[in-house]
């Protein structure tokens, strides 16, 4: 798929995203500004090497998936990081409280871990982007829903919904998931992640309201609007 197509789908998701928060710079132009992030940033001098730096503790404290004994598993047995369930860190640096936000908090975990590679080198960051982008897709709404391929906003106790959002998510949520994945696409270089984001920029052209908004939060199985 050719650069123009990948800029294509970007501001598509952009669109979205931008329309239920503030984009992350207000001086960027929506797809250059996601295709930009994804190029090689050589690490301003010493940064790499300063251990002691909160750069350096927040992925210290990322990489020990610190907090959560060995039961925290998937559907199917497999272990997963603490932060794909868990969106709470106590006082005393452990996960808690078993509710995550996949569309919109995975999304920005992709960014830091790719954000990390970029100034470290740190080849376990990319595993890391990888993994939590492979887990939300598998997890996001199947093909059969009003609204499919769509990452949920919230999982609660290893399901997706709950807390607030109930049955429903949120689509300016699934765009940022969305960015997260075309950045993802080209650094890896990996169709997947690329077709991934079509589909949930498919999926939002296919239900954008005629005065061109979304709705906050909707019923992705039979399309009612919360």
């Amino acid at each position: 798929m050719n650069f123009r197509r990948v800029q294509a789908i970007a501001a598509a998701l952009w669109t979205c995203a931008a329309s239920g928060a503030n984009p992350p710079a207000a001086d960027s132009s929506g797809a250059d500004f996601f295709i930009k992030a994804a190029e090689y940033r050589p690490a301003p001098p010493g940064l790499a090497e300063a251990a002691g730096t909160a750069l350096e503790r927040a992925a210290r404290f990322l990489f020990s998936d610190t907090g959560i004994d060995n039961s925290l598993r998937d559907e199917n047995g497999k272990k997963v990081p603490p932060y794909i369930y868990h969106a709470v860190i106590e006082d005393d640096n452990r996960f808690s409280y078993r509710v995550s936000y996949p569309a919109y908090h995975h999304a920005y975990l992709i960014e830091a871990f790719l954000n990390y590679y970029n100034y470290s080198g740190n080849r376990e960051a990319i595993r890391r982007a990888r993994e939590l982008a492979d887990w939300t897709i598998d997890h996001s709404t199947p093909s059969s829903f009003n609204w499919p391929h769509v990452p949920w906003s919230t999982f609660t106790e290893g399901k997706p919904g709950g807390f607030q959002d109930k049955d429903t998510l949120q689509p300016d949520k699934a765009a940022y998931m969305g960015l997260a994945y075309v950045r993802l696409y080209e650094v890896l270089e990996e169709k997947r992640y690329l077709e991934a984001a079509k589909s949930i920029a498919d999926t939002l052209e296919l239900r954008q309201g005629k005065d061109g908004s979304w709705p906050f939060r909707v019923n992705p199985q039979n399309g009612e609007i919360y």
